[in-house]
């Protein structure tokens, strides 16, 4: 993966790096550049003055989750008595990049938005993740998640980096995606990459988005960050962004799981940001069933559903109007956490 230098596009320079014999799959935002190249040419690649930053492409996608139970915790804000809140997420636009097409379930009937995955089904992994976020409870109203009011789009994470990277889910009229929710893995304590950078950059650039990544499952494992086990084990680049909130688990007593990816990153930074219920988490599955599963990946859309000023425990906060178009969307939440 290359970088750009703000200002420079990925169309003007392909000539260029053809020259090296580099071959091109596939431009971001026309500023990010996966491409293969010879050993041999990547220090000549690096001196090209057009040329921010090269990064390693990254490691498979693992999905991050372990089976077994559950808790959901949003009933102040979203509460069912007559005077209660009500703050449901109406209004908010989640994206969930995970194993593909969720469902067929009643929970999410009429509020999911599926066409970039239609032929592609990978199991019950996003499924889960999706009924965490948005699931109505409509079969059994004890797995309602934490804002059954928004809507969500999915995306698949396995194989299509461009929806970590691609800035057109924000901008788009017909999108205008407030949160984004990936529950998937890319390595382990890898350092900040090119993933991370773009994270920055579009938290920075469109004010009203946060992208929220699961912490990872490697709690016990060595990474070689330099303590040994048990430390700077989060698992990936793209979750040292300094922006992105990363998520550890916890059980429904506020024990955190022994499984769950401790920090800090690699460059010593706090990691993970905060903390949820990921462990024996009841949500939903594909057809029209429910079950529990465990791990950070269960944890993340709970944090998806509770970020201040957005939805769930939070944007649960205020019953805003649909949007048509991100030019009329209200300032985002500080990104400082307090």
């Amino acid at each position: 993966m290359v970088s750009l230098y703000n200002g420079i596009k990925a169309k003007g320079v392909q000539t260029i790096l053809q020259q090296y014999q580099a071959s091109i799959i596939d431009i971001y935002n026309d500023q990010h550049i996966t491409l293969s190249i010879h050993p041999s040419q990547i220090e000549i690649l690096a001196s090209l003055p057009f040329i921010q930053f090269i990064d390693f492409i990254n490691a498979p996608f693992e999905k991050e989750n372990i089976l077994n139970k559950t808790d959901h915790r949003s009933n102040v804000l979203n509460s069912d008595f007559s005077a209660g809140r009500h703050y449901d997420g109406a209004g908010v636009r989640v994206a969930l990049t995970d194993d593909g097409f969720i469902g067929e379930h009643i929970d999410y009937q009429g509020r999911t938005n599926q066409d970039a995955v239609l032929s592609v089904n990978n199991g019950n992994h996003g499924d889960h993740c999706g009924g965490t976020i948005m699931g109505a409870g409509n079969l059994d109203p004890n797995a309602k998640g934490m804002a059954p009011g928004c809507d969500l789009w999915v995306y698949e994470a396995i194989s299509s980096n461009n929806y970590i990277l691609n800035d057109t889910i924000y901008t788009s009229p017909t999108t205008s995606i407030d949160i984004v929710s990936t529950s998937y893995s890319d390595g382990c304590n890898t350092g900040y990459n090119a993933g991370a950078e773009s994270a920055d950059r579009q938290i920075r650039t469109f004010e009203n988005v946060m992208r929220i990544f699961s912490a990872g499952n490697n709690g016990t494992s060595n990474c070689s960050y330099g303590a040994g086990a048990n430390w700077g084990n989060i698992t990936g680049g793209i979750k040292s962004s300094k922006n992105l909130i990363a998520v550890a688990n916890l059980s429904s007593i506020d024990i955190l799981n022994n499984s769950s990816s401790r920090g800090p990153a690699t460059d010593g930074r706090i990691k993970p940001d905060v903390s949820a219920v990921g462990t024996d988490v009841y949500s939903t599955i594909d057809p029209n069933d429910y079950t529990l599963f465990t791990g950070t990946s269960m944890s993340c859309p709970g944090v998806d559903a509770r970020r201040p000023g957005r939805a769930g425990r939070a944007r649960l906060g205020g019953r805003a109007p649909r949007r048509s178009s991100a030019s009329n969307r209200p300032r985002s939440a500080p990104r400082s956490c307090r």
